[in-house]
């Protein structure tokens, strides 16, 4: 049950985390008046979405973040680098990726570098509240053994 709950709730976390970036992301734009239509956090055909996002954040919970953590409790480092650089430097790749991914002629550039930063600052969020989480789990489940 330790096992499951250190999976699921730190990911749960993390993902409401992103969605309250999102929600500040979104009210901070300046409004549009012709814009086709506007998207919130909360409309109802985006939760399909959040749940495969959320589904996604398991698997890699599962399959890369735990046994990355077991591996830094061992040895303090992970490819040469401290945690929080690793997160770091991952986060900036995600938001470049991303940017790259959605880049085009019509778009400027200005434009893709705020997206970026956006996303990577997501991504840091995550990651920051999914680790507190997991390490107040920690704490909790020693307490109680």
């Amino acid at each position: 049950m330790n096992k499951i709950v250190r999976i699921v709730v730190p990911c749960f976390a993390g993902c409401l985390a992103i969605l309250i970036c999102w929600h500040f992301y979104i009210i901070s734009q300046p409004y549009v008046e012709d814009a086709v239509f506007e998207i919130s956090v909360f409309d109802f055909f985006l939760w399909p979405l959040y749940l495969m996002g959320l589904t996604v954040a398991i698997i890699f919970q599962l399959f890369v973040t735990i046994p990355v953590l077991k591996k830094y409790k061992q040895t303090k480092k992970i490819i040469g680098l401290k945690l929080w650089p690793l997160i770091f430097l991952s986060c900036f790749l995600v938001g470049l990726y991303y940017c790259l991914i959605n880049s085009s002629s019509a778009l400027p550039f200005t434009f893709l570098l705020k997206r970026a930063v956006a996303i990577s600052l997501f991504c840091i969020a995550y990651w920051a509240v999914n680790l507190f989480t997991l390490k107040l789990l920690d704490i909790k489940f020693a307490a109680t053994e």
